[in-house]
């Protein structure tokens, strides 16, 4: 589901076509000429006063931002409220129960604004485990160790169950991995609908479009670099997209540019 999401993304699709490419590498050549392309694209659309999304540490700082205003629907109950305000060991006991009844869900840990605390009380209970489950790391149980059948019962029996418990916790990282992937997801379609960012996108568009109007040799040029490695014209393979020959292209595509073998000055701002 990642490798879908990557490869249908916005910067994927840019990688893996020609003409999009050869003009993100003509803004690289000509930041200061885009950026007052880009600024006046703004302006006429009115998106100067528009203010930018914060950035934002982690995942989870983004789904709260996202719930306080209203992107996603998420009512609080008065148990997901007492676990938003208990304190870690609380959590922990609660993620632990929810483990080992393998057959049922504690949903308060589902809630969006408390899967941040889900996947730290995770990861600290297979911290806590993996050393009485004999296991390679918290994320690995790996094979029983050597001596396993030579233990007392009491013991062997003791490295199983914490091994069984083990596994539910990361049967659980991988279920909590899938609700943060859904809800990253949903923001994404959400934030692609939205008339700032589809305005901005055009705006971005646009620009490029005049760049290489302004530079139509330099731009030819990166297209010439390009079409020996297109699948189908205009069209670059998605094993080019993410390899060091695709950076040894742009790097030499950019040393021309910059170097000014190419370049000629921009014609005064209409």
């Amino acid at each position: 589901m990642r490798r879908n999401d990557f490869n249908n993304s916005t910067e994927r699709k840019i990688g893996t076509n020609s003409h999009l490419t050869a003009q993100v590498w003509l803004r690289t050549a000509f930041p200061d000429e885009y950026a007052d392309l880009l600024r006046h694209e703004r302006a006429r659309l009115s998106l100067d006063e528009t203010p930018e999304e914060p950035s934002f540490r982690d995942v989870h700082e983004q789904i709260e931002y996202a719930c306080a205003r209203g992107r996603i629907a998420a009512p609080r109950t008065l148990e997901v409220d007492a676990l938003l305000t208990a304190g870690d060991a609380a959590v922990r006991l609660a993620t632990a129960d929810d483990a080992k009844n393998q057959d049922e869900r504690t949903m308060e840990l589902r809630h969006p604004l408390m899967l941040g605390r889900w996947e730290n009380a995770l990861r600290e209970l297979g911290a806590m485990t993996a050393g009485p489950a004999r296991a390679q790391t918290p994320h690995a149980l790996g094979t029983l160790p050597d001596d396993f059948y030579a233990l007392p019962q009491d013991e062997a029996t003791g490295v199983l169950n914490a091994r069984r418990f083990l596994a539910a916790i990361q049967q659980r990282r991988l279920e909590y991995k899938r609700y943060a992937r859904q809800i990253t997801q949903a923001l994404r379609e959400r934030e692609r609908e939205s008339p700032h960012v589809i305005a901005l996108a055009e705006a971005k568009a646009t620009a490029s479009h005049r760049l290489a109007e302004r530079h139509p040799a330099e731009y030819a040029l990166i297209r010439a670099e390009l079409r020996p490695h297109e699948e189908h014209d205009g069209f670059l393979p998605r094993s080019l997209a993410s390899s060091s020959q695709r950076a040894e292209i742009k790097r030499r595509v950019l040393t021309t540019l910059t170097a000014g073998t190419r370049t000629r000055p921009a014609p005064p701002e209409a």
